[in-house]
Protein backbone atom coordinates (compact mmCIF):
# COMPACT_ATOMS: atom_id res chain seq x y z
CA UNK A 1 0.00 0.00 0.00
CA UNK A 2 3.08 2.23 0.06
CA UNK A 3 2.61 3.76 3.52
CA UNK A 4 5.59 5.07 5.50
CA UNK A 5 5.74 2.05 7.82
CA UNK A 6 5.17 -0.45 4.95
CA UNK A 7 7.47 0.71 2.11
CA UNK A 8 7.53 -2.72 0.42
CA UNK A 9 3.73 -3.05 0.23
CA UNK A 10 3.55 -6.09 2.47
CA UNK A 11 -0.06 -5.47 3.47
CA UNK A 12 -1.09 -7.98 0.80
CA UNK A 13 -0.64 -11.24 2.69
CA UNK A 14 0.47 -14.56 1.36
CA UNK A 15 0.78 -18.12 2.59
CA UNK A 16 3.81 -20.27 3.27
CA UNK A 17 4.03 -20.08 7.06
CA UNK A 18 3.89 -22.95 9.52
CA UNK A 19 1.21 -21.85 11.98
CA UNK A 20 0.64 -23.78 15.21
CA UNK A 21 -2.51 -22.82 17.05
CA UNK A 22 -4.72 -23.78 19.94
CA UNK A 23 -8.41 -23.36 20.57
CA UNK A 24 -11.36 -24.36 22.65
CA UNK A 25 -14.91 -25.27 21.63
CA UNK A 26 -17.97 -25.14 23.89
CA UNK A 27 -21.13 -26.94 22.73
CA UNK A 28 -24.58 -26.98 24.34
CA UNK A 29 -27.66 -28.87 23.14
CA UNK A 30 -31.23 -28.20 24.32
CA UNK A 31 -33.70 -30.65 22.76
CA UNK A 32 -33.81 -29.54 19.09
CA UNK A 33 -31.57 -26.47 19.58
CA UNK A 34 -27.77 -26.41 19.67
CA UNK A 35 -25.18 -23.68 20.12
CA UNK A 36 -21.42 -23.47 20.10
CA UNK A 37 -18.78 -20.92 20.99
CA UNK A 38 -15.15 -21.29 19.91
CA UNK A 39 -11.93 -19.39 20.50
CA UNK A 40 -8.55 -19.93 18.84
CA UNK A 41 -5.12 -18.32 18.90
CA UNK A 42 -2.15 -18.93 16.62
CA UNK A 43 1.34 -17.66 15.88
CA UNK A 44 3.23 -18.43 12.69
CA UNK A 45 6.90 -19.27 12.77
CA UNK A 46 9.34 -16.85 11.18
CA UNK A 47 10.60 -17.66 7.71
CA UNK A 48 14.05 -16.81 6.38
CA UNK A 49 13.88 -15.88 2.68
CA UNK A 50 17.61 -15.30 2.27
CA UNK A 51 20.68 -14.65 4.41
CA UNK A 52 19.57 -11.03 4.86
CA UNK A 53 15.74 -11.36 4.83
CA UNK A 54 13.59 -12.53 7.75
CA UNK A 55 9.76 -12.55 7.66
CA UNK A 56 8.10 -12.61 11.10
CA UNK A 57 4.30 -12.87 11.46
CA UNK A 58 2.47 -11.76 14.61
CA UNK A 59 -0.14 -13.40 16.80
CA UNK A 60 -3.64 -13.94 15.50
CA UNK A 61 -6.89 -15.40 16.68
CA UNK A 62 -10.57 -15.73 16.25
CA UNK A 63 -13.91 -16.22 17.91
CA UNK A 64 -17.05 -17.81 16.46
CA UNK A 65 -20.62 -18.26 17.62
CA UNK A 66 -23.05 -20.66 15.97
CA UNK A 67 -26.54 -21.97 16.56
CA UNK A 68 -28.85 -24.45 14.91
CA UNK A 69 -32.25 -26.08 15.06
CA UNK A 70 -33.13 -29.66 14.14
CA UNK A 71 -36.64 -29.91 12.70
CA UNK A 72 -38.48 -32.30 15.02
CA UNK A 73 -38.34 -35.90 13.84
CA UNK A 74 -37.31 -34.87 10.32
CA UNK A 75 -33.51 -35.33 9.97
CA UNK A 76 -32.85 -31.72 8.85
CA UNK A 77 -30.78 -29.13 10.72
CA UNK A 78 -30.76 -25.40 9.89
CA UNK A 79 -27.97 -23.32 11.38
CA UNK A 80 -26.03 -20.11 11.20
CA UNK A 81 -22.74 -18.73 12.46
CA UNK A 82 -20.77 -15.53 12.79
CA UNK A 83 -17.08 -15.23 13.46
CA UNK A 84 -14.29 -12.70 13.77
CA UNK A 85 -10.68 -13.37 12.78
CA UNK A 86 -7.69 -11.10 13.18
CA UNK A 87 -3.97 -11.42 12.45
CA UNK A 88 -1.34 -8.95 13.58
CA UNK A 89 1.11 -7.27 11.21
CA UNK A 90 3.88 -9.14 9.40
CA UNK A 91 7.36 -7.73 9.89
CA UNK A 92 10.05 -8.06 7.22
CA UNK A 93 13.68 -7.40 8.09
CA UNK A 94 15.88 -6.81 5.04
CA UNK A 95 19.46 -6.14 6.06
CA UNK A 96 18.89 -3.47 8.73
CA UNK A 97 15.61 -2.08 7.42
CA UNK A 98 12.24 -3.14 8.83
CA UNK A 99 8.84 -2.96 7.15
CA UNK A 100 5.53 -3.82 8.83
CA UNK A 101 2.27 -4.70 7.12
CA UNK A 102 -1.13 -3.63 8.36
CA UNK A 103 -3.10 -6.06 10.58
CA UNK A 104 -5.66 -8.30 8.92
CA UNK A 105 -9.30 -8.38 10.08
CA UNK A 106 -12.37 -10.15 8.69
CA UNK A 107 -15.88 -11.13 9.81
CA UNK A 108 -17.36 -14.43 8.61
CA UNK A 109 -21.06 -15.28 8.42
CA UNK A 110 -22.67 -18.46 7.18
CA UNK A 111 -25.91 -20.39 6.85
CA UNK A 112 -25.90 -24.18 6.99
CA UNK A 113 -28.40 -26.85 6.01
CA UNK A 114 -27.65 -30.46 6.96
CA UNK A 115 -29.64 -33.60 6.10
CA UNK A 116 -28.94 -36.80 8.06
CA UNK A 117 -31.18 -39.61 6.78
CA UNK A 118 -29.47 -42.17 9.04
CA UNK A 119 -26.76 -42.42 11.71
CA UNK A 120 -23.94 -42.98 9.22
CA UNK A 121 -24.38 -40.23 6.61
CA UNK A 122 -24.85 -36.46 6.48
CA UNK A 123 -25.21 -34.21 3.45
CA UNK A 124 -24.43 -30.52 4.16
CA UNK A 125 -24.74 -27.27 2.21
CA UNK A 126 -23.08 -24.08 3.47
CA UNK A 127 -23.29 -20.50 2.17
CA UNK A 128 -20.54 -18.24 3.56
CA UNK A 129 -20.11 -14.50 3.12
CA UNK A 130 -17.41 -12.15 4.45
CA UNK A 131 -19.05 -8.98 3.07
CA UNK A 132 -22.10 -8.81 5.36
CA UNK A 133 -20.72 -7.95 8.81
CA UNK A 134 -18.28 -5.56 10.41
CA UNK A 135 -15.25 -3.83 9.03
CA UNK A 136 -12.62 -5.70 7.04
CA UNK A 137 -8.99 -4.71 6.76
CA UNK A 138 -6.14 -5.89 4.55
CA UNK A 139 -7.88 -8.94 3.13
CA UNK A 140 -9.74 -10.14 0.08
CA UNK A 141 -13.40 -10.77 0.93
CA UNK A 142 -14.97 -14.04 -0.15
CA UNK A 143 -18.40 -15.50 -0.77
CA UNK A 144 -18.71 -19.24 -1.18
CA UNK A 145 -21.10 -22.14 -1.46
CA UNK A 146 -19.93 -25.57 -0.31
CA UNK A 147 -21.45 -29.03 -0.37
CA UNK A 148 -20.12 -31.96 1.60
CA UNK A 149 -21.03 -35.54 2.39
CA UNK A 150 -19.83 -37.20 5.58
CA UNK A 151 -19.89 -41.00 5.89
CA UNK A 152 -19.39 -42.70 9.26
CA UNK A 153 -18.75 -46.42 9.74
CA UNK A 154 -20.08 -48.19 12.79
CA UNK A 155 -17.80 -50.59 14.64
Amino acid sequence: NGSDNDPWGLSARGKGFITPGMGVLFVKVWNSWDASLSFEAHHSWARKESASTLIQPSWGGGIALSSGYTLGTFPLRVGGSIGHRQDGPIEVQLDRQISRSQPQLVWDSSLQLAYSPNTTGTLTAVISDQTLLGPAQNTALNRSIAFSFQKRWER
